[in-house]
């Protein structure tokens, strides 16, 4: 240590009067050797072994090692069940309502509680975070440590709810493609059972006629008589059937009831301008749901990944956020973040979903049993505005972190969603309060 790095620890360090504690001392020393050792190890030079002044960081890179001292020790835990265990006894068990408390060690190691003398000796020797007094009772070390651990208790809650919060979602989406399954399903019988009441029909005629058949040996005018009428009862079946499909939107189905041709197709006129008239209906309505599934399709197959990334990239700026405060962009964890939050704030690709689907709303096609392009155009557009919004507090978290090529790179985006929609659809309306901020962020970048 350099003298002046001595005297500056000590000023960090002494309380109003004017005394140094122990273990706030211990605990500096010792995150200040691993650096020195690590250091050295890769520096193979004697000069690696000296702490500066300058290398303390002053009193906020102090504040950072005293502060991180809890979540480095118990990420040292290299066994993950151990640290899941460590974490619940010192943050579960040794501290009430905010205030460290004791507990008998033989409670801790009873088979109720199930912690194991092992992880008890790793705290207590290893990472110095509990210690057992001469009663053996276990406690948190020290008071300073109180506020470290509360804080990252408080983080790793809103993980869980945040994790928990993403199953049920997904869960959620389970259920509605389940009933969305079982409705298509029985559409699909009620389908079946018109046609093979169709088919029943059919047979049902196809009977009569043999009998006809029969007769109009001895009867001609008989026999074309009931051609002429199974003709008309065949016409007639047909055009209900085919406005049956029409209705439920079966063009497909529709349009091969009226290519079917049998003998009464032949020889009856009866309702020829009416099947005339459906036949152009049913090609019409045909091409029109071709093209509006030619682009909801693609959307549709889109719409899912870009809502889940707008939340990935939610999760992602809050972290990056809580990083900046406390790193200012200084550890390789910002750094992971950082670069993955610029890789997805791709607010362009809601665009191209929203380009599909205003095709699809042009076809005038609108499906009977699902949601149509219109419906859904009108969460895209404030899924659009939500992604703008992420990417300009993308700008201000980088700014915050000192990161301005990051800061450009995340501005750069929004503000280039924000003049395509604007100019296209007008999706992202700012309000008088919103317009400032953003020329001033501007201004802030081209400097």
């Amino acid at each position: 240590f350099q003298p002046e790095a001595v005297k500056a620890i000590g000023d960090y360090l002494k309380n109003e009067e004017d005394e140094v504690e122990s273990f706030q001392l211990q605990l500096l020393c010792q995150e200040l050797e691993k650096k020195i050792i690590h250091r050295y190890e890769n520096e193979k030079e004697k000069n690696a072994l000296v702490i500066t002044e300058e290398e303390l960081g002053g009193k906020a890179g102090m504040d950072n090692i005293t502060k991180n001292y809890y979540t480095n020790q118990i990420n040292s835990i290299p066994d993950e069940k151990m640290r899941k265990k460590a974490v619940t006894l010192i943050e579960d068990k040794l501290i009430v309502d905010e205030r460290r408390i004791s507990l008998p060690e033989v409670l801790l190691l009873s088979e109720s509680e199930g912690y194991s003398k092992e992880l008890l000796d790793y705290l207590l020797n290893t990472t110095r975070l509990i210690r057992i007094d001469n009663d053996r009772y276990v406690e948190i070390s020290h008071d300073r440590l109180l506020s470290a651990i509360l804080k990252s208790k408080q983080q790793r809650m809103e993980e869980e709810k945040r994790l928990k919060d993403a199953e049920e979602l997904q869960r959620l989406k389970e259920e509605e493609k389940e009933k969305s399954r079982l409705l298509q399903k029985q559409k699909e019988e009620e389908i079946k059972s018109l046609e093979l009441q169709f088919l029943k029909d059919k047979v049902k005629k196809a009977k009569k006629l043999r009998v006809y058949l029969i007769i109009l040996i001895f009867l001609l005018a008989g026999f074309l008589y009931a051609i002429i009428d199974a003709g008309k009862a065949n016409n007639t079946a047909k055009i209900a059937l085919t406005n049956d499909y029409i209705t439920n939107q079966e063009f497909t189905k529709a349009d091969s009831v009226l290519k079917s041709k049998n003998l009464f197709t032949l020889l009856n006129f009866y309702d020829k301008d009416t099947l005339k008239a459906l036949s152009t209906i049913v090609k019409k309505k045909k091409a029109i749901q071709a093209k509006y599934f030619e682009y909801s399709n693609p959307g549709d197959s889109l719409l899912l990944p870009s809502s889940l990334l707008l939340t990935t990239v939610d999760s992602l700026i809050k972290i990056t956020d809580s990083l900046a405060e406390k790193h200012l962009g200084k550890t390789a964890y910002f750094e992971s973040v950082s670069n993955e939050l610029i890789r997805k704030l791709n607010g362009e690709e809601l665009l191209r979903v929203r380009a599909y689907y205003v095709k699809a709303q042009e076809t005038g096609y609108i499906p009977n049993d699902a949601e149509g392009a219109g419906s859904k155009l009108e969460d895209i557009d404030s899924k659009i505005s939500y992604s703008f919004k992420q990417c300009i507090d993308a700008a201000y978290v980088f700014l915050k972190a000192k990161d301005r090529q990051r800061a450009i790179e995340a501005f750069k985006k929004g503000d280039t969603l924000n003049k395509f929609a604007n100019n296209s659809t007008h999706i992202v309306e700012l309000s008088p309060d919103d317009t400032p901020y953003l020329d001033s962020l501007k201004k802030i970048l081209k400097q």
